[in-house]
């Protein structure tokens, strides 16, 4: 006889119903809805990387999309669109359902028509469904449809918009910038946010952009690495250039920018600043940014009977060099500066000076007024006699107090109005007795100090033997003779030739030595070797050499 035991038959039973409940379950998961927009995979966004590059995908290898028509972050794919493209939906995204590569901080959640869908970097993500079918896993075929549909991609710096233009002033544009409704496609970056070019602007120049924080905050640059663009965009068509420090994408030679009053993404608000056209957006099919023009050379050469070739600026105002300057530093000083006004070109390049001069002959310095700009050593003025400058083409400053010149690129032989200072280390007066006192001596083109030997006679070298290291102490000023100071008379000026051959300059038949104790321009330490007067400067008014 069999006896019944209670406890058993309750275990049974208990049993029995947890393998109904657990049969239940697995029924449940295995009849789940097929449409269920959720992946089965470990992940429920991954990244994949095919001939596309590297792109979205659910965890079952789905490619994901954006809608170009979404760049305000709304899903505004309705009707037939819908069916096409169906909304992804990963509920309960975490950062451990996303594979390598992605930042949950990029994706949230939005209601689309009574239904919930996953947006990343604010767009909204679907399926690509053709007639209802959607695609098999692993293919790519909605990228680039109708030009408006992309592959979702981690690194865009560009994606396009397909949005009504309205601007600041509150009228919608089309794409022409004329009054009315339709939409535009225009680049926006990765977040959807409007890129705009500035009609200004020439190949690769940005002209807007300034340094200033106020005035940029306005336009702001674009600076971003250059990733992916859409599929249907030439991606050589864009580069960079740096602005400010920054690196600016541009394409097409157009510099791009941000509209700072763009308060939201989708905003295109600049389209109207200041006027409608002044800021377009970005699009596809813009013409190339033109070449900029030429720089019209600052410094160029003019010429005149009376002058020959000297220098003006590019409405042809004469400059001039100052005799006291022969140092290389500006001495104009006091109520000179009023008269003698500076001459300046910021960033000087060789394509703002004119043709016949070079670039090497010129420089910078810094004086009390500003910065000045210098031409073989001596700083650069215009002329402006009681405050006025003088008429274009003029050369009326030339001679001024004999100690202002016009500028001209083939001096021989130039003026500097000096302190003497021996090589001994005292001041000397023109009679070369101790003392101070200004001193109006030759220098050659690039202020070297100029000087005779009182033993010479007229015409006659009587120091140049051939004997290098003795020639080398007190070099000859070889010629030719090419322009001297106006004030100057030419027919005093003369050749000899020296004992080893050398074409040697004259004045009034002295023949004309550099010191080579004078190791810079202005220096004129010769005048105490070995005693005061031996090696005199060349003077205009000094006598003429003795004959032999």
């Amino acid at each position: 006889m069999t006896t019944h035991n209670p406890a058993i038959g309750k275990v049974t039973h208990r049993l029995a119903f947890l393998a109904i409940v657990l049969m239940l379950f697995i029924v449940a998961l295995s009849c789940s809805d097929d449409d269920n927009n959720s992946p089965s995979g470990a992940n429920k966004v991954k990244l994949s990387s095919t001939t596309v590059g590297s792109h979205l995908m659910d965890g079952d290898g789905n490619s994901l999309y954006l809608f170009a028509a979404d760049a305000a972050g709304v899903n505004n794919c309705t009707g037939g669109c819908a069916t096409n493209w169906p909304v992804f939906f990963a509920e309960n995204l975490t950062a451990a359902s996303l594979s390598d590569g992605l930042d949950i901080a990029d994706f949230a959640t939005i209601t689309s028509n009574g239904k919930q869908q996953t947006t990343y970097k604010g767009w909204p993500l679907y399926y690509y469904a053709p007639g209802g079918t959607r695609e098999a896993a692993n293919q790519t075929t909605g990228e680039g449809v109708s030009g408006v549909w992309y592959l979702a991609k981690p690194d865009y710096s560009i994606l396009l918009a397909s949005e009504q233009l309205i601007g600041k002033d509150g009228n919608k544009y089309k794409s022409d910038y004329t009054v009315g409704e339709g939409t535009t496609v225009y680049f926006t970056d990765a977040k959807g946010r409007t890129l705009y070019t500035f009609i200004a602007d020439k190949k690769n120049i940005n002209v807007y952009t300034t340094g200033d924080a106020a005035n940029d905050a306005i336009w702001p640059v674009y600076a971003e690495a250059l990733g992916s663009v859409p599929s249907t965009l030439d991606k050589t068509l864009f580069g960079t250039i740096t602005v400010t420090g920054k690196s600016q994408i541009t394409y097409k030679g157009w510099p791009l920018y941000y509209y700072g009053s763009d308060a939201q993404r989708g905003d295109n608000k600049g389209v109207s600043v200041p006027t409608p056209g002044v800021w377009p957006v970005a699009v596809k099919d813009v013409e190339a940014a033109p070449e900029p023009e030429a720089p019209k050379p600052e410094i160029v050469i003019a010429t005149s009977q009376t002058f020959g070739s000297y220098l003006t600026d590019a409405d042809n105002n004469t400059l001039y060099f100052f005799a006291t300057d022969a140092a290389g530093t500006n001495n104009c000083t006091g109520g000179c500066t009023a008269n003698w006004p500076i001459f300046y070109i910021e960033d000087i390049s060789a394509e703002r000076i004119g043709e016949g001069l070079s670039l090497a002959d010129f420089g910078t310095i810094t004086t009390p007024n500003g910065e000045q700009t210098t031409y073989k050593g001596w700083p650069l003025y215009q002329y402006a006699p009681g405050g006025t400058h003088e008429a274009a083409g003029s050369i009326s400053g030339d001679g001024v107090g004999t100690v202002w010149f016009v500028a001209k690129p083939d001096y021989t032989i130039l003026i500097a109005n000096a302190q003497l200072v021996g090589k001994d280390g005292k001041n000397y007066k023109s009679d070369y007795t101790e003392g101070t006192g200004l001193t109006k001596y030759f220098v050659n083109a690039k202020g070297l100090t100029l000087y005779s030997f009182k033993n010479d006679k007229n015409n006659v070298n009587n120091y140049t033997t051939g004997n290098g290291p003795t020639d080398s102490i007190w070099p000859v000023l070889v010629g030719p003779l090419v322009n001297i100071p106006s004030i100057l008379d030419k027919t005093l000026f003369g050749t000899t030739t020296t004992a080893t051959n050398q074409t040697q300059l004259t004045y009034k038949g002295w023949p004309m030595y550099y010191y080579s104790g004078d190791t810079k321009r202005g220096d004129n330490k010769g005048v105490s070797v070995p005693t005061p007067a031996t090696w005199p400067v060349i003077t205009q008014a000094m006598p003429t050499a003795p004959v032999e």
